[in-house]
């Protein structure tokens, strides 16, 4: 496997990164971020994709695994990882892409969802101090979110559905269309967040009181359907066909507990508590558990985290000084606790954890910065300056 090894591989991989810059700008202004801002964006991440493809080319990995798969005579498709073996094989096998060229293609879908994210911060700290827009970008900048995302698999497509949901829930229901886009992405290659997305839409619906009855009935009667549709396909495909009571899913859990225990990321996550495990999925390693220097630099991303937590969680608990009320935040809770109380006891491995927990963590960043209280207004700096041109579409 090399990165190029003909004239084709290395004019096509160009095409790509050149069609990749036209897509952020285009897709840019539809979040109303500047061409600008959205290029820097995309150069940033881009940057995360050739060092995620070198060290996967030196040390092997998943996305090594994609695309060797790809390279096999027609391959099957299904939900899964299968999917994302059959979406690479078109580029690998029918457009003849190499294998950093493929990694490019995977890491527009990563930069679409960067730029989603970014839009939805700029969002909701419009108008607010300094110190919150200047977290809020440091947020969008760790190394954490573009990494991950940056690479062949399931990733960059999970992080582009994540955040395109948050986007969607902002404005619902004019952005239905983009929701269910982003329901879509995330079933093809994470089926049982899906069903998370469609429950956690479902149940917001019922208990929101600021949509009118009409949409709320439409919009319950198609999640209920597609749930029906979802849920018995999503428990085959996570192993739970066969479950009958609750003893058959707590030896399912036990057993994906004892999965990925060896090398530097495995933890004995089966005698932690539950809210240890929690902790544990999203904030840690820290700085102390660090183990070589991409366990150090995820070890200063969860730094930013926690710093975030503890002054959402200081914001909720302390009544004055003004907030963001975000419209649709029961979605956002419902789904960031439903996902959060799925994966992290069913994870034993540090890496794993650092990967996923962006299929929810982008929820949980929104509704933090949103609880963090402001006392005085007078600081904020003149709404010219920060305020985004962002689009209703």
């Amino acid at each position: 496997m090399e990165y190029a090894s003909s004239a084709w591989h290395v004019l096509s991989a160009t095409l790509v990164l050149l069609a990749g810059a036209l897509v952020t700008v285009s897709v840019g202004r539809r979040f109303g971020t500047r061409p600008k801002w959205a290029l820097l964006l995309y150069a940033w991440h881009t940057i995360f994709c050739i060092a995620y493809a070198k060290l996967v080319m030196e040390t092997g990995g998943d996305a090594a695994d994609y695309f060797e798969a790809s390279l096999l005579p027609s391959p099957e498709f299904s939900i899964g990882t299968r999917a994302v073996s059959y979406f690479t094989h078109i580029f690998s096998q029918y457009l003849g892409f190499s294998y950093l060229g493929v990694f490019l293609v995977f890491n527009i879908f990563g930069t679409i969802g960067l730029l989603a994210f970014d839009a939805v911060l700029r969002t909701v700290t419009a108008g607010r101090s300094r110190f919150l827009r200047g977290l809020a970008m440091v947020i969008v900048l760790l190394p954490s979110v573009s990494f991950w995302s940056a690479a062949i698999g399931k990733d960059s497509v999970a992080f582009m559905a994540t955040s395109l949901a948050l986007w969607a829930s902002l404005s619902m229901p004019r952005r239905s269309w983009l929701m269910i886009i982003a329901i879509t992405c995330m079933f093809l290659v994470r089926p049982h967040i899906a069903a998370v997305m469609i429950l956690s839409l479902a149940a917001a619906m019922v208990i929101s009181s600021k949509m009118g009855w009409k949409w709320r009935v439409a919009l319950v009667s198609v999640a209920m359907v597609a749930t029906a549709a979802i849920v018995p396909f999503t428990m085959q495909y996570a192993g739970l066909g066969e479950a009958k009571d609750a003893a058959t899913i707590e030896a399912y859990v036990e057993t994906r507990q004892g999965y990925n225990q060896e090398g530097g990321g495995g933890i004995d996550i089966a005698g932690m508590s539950l809210p240890m495990q929690l902790f544990t999925y999203v904030f840690r390693p820290l700085p102390y558990e660090a183990n070589g220097i991409f366990g150090l630099a995820a070890s200063l991303d969860n730094v930013v985290l926690l710093l975030l937590a503890v002054l959402g969680i200081w914001g909720m608990i302390h009544r004055r000084g003004s907030r963001v009320v975000l419209k649709n935040q029961a979605f956002l809770w419902i789904y960031c606790i439903g996902a959060w109380l799925i994966l992290a006891p069913m994870t034993a491995n540090l890496g794993i954890s650092v990967r996923q927990k962006w299929m929810f963590v982008p929820m949980l960043v929104c509704l933090l910065i949103c609880s963090i209280r402001e006392r005085q207004a007078g600081r904020r700096a003149p709404a010219a300056e920060y305020r985004p041109r962002v689009s209703s579409r």
